[in-house]
């Protein structure tokens, strides 16, 4: 068992995947790169990678709606 794993058994993380909808995830693209769709007033948080742990801090708060974290 590699380091990961151990953190994942002893810490009882939980990990949730999502689902896109093949037939609806190119349009909601397209929408998004046309700026037909928006979300500035939903982003509430922007941080790197390095401040991931603030990110999940702040996702965890009560003051953010969606939070970002770019690479």
């Amino acid at each position: 068992m590699n380091t990961f794993q151990k953190s994942l058994y002893q810490k009882e993380w939980h990990i949730c995947g999502s689902f896109i909808n093949p037939d609806t995830f190119a349009g909601a693209i397209t929408l998004i790169n046309q700026r037909k769709v928006t979300f500035d007033r939903i982003i509430t948080h922007t941080y790197a990678v390095s401040e991931l742990e603030r990110a999940i801090q702040a996702q965890a708060g009560s003051e953010s709606l969606k939070v970002i974290v770019k690479a």
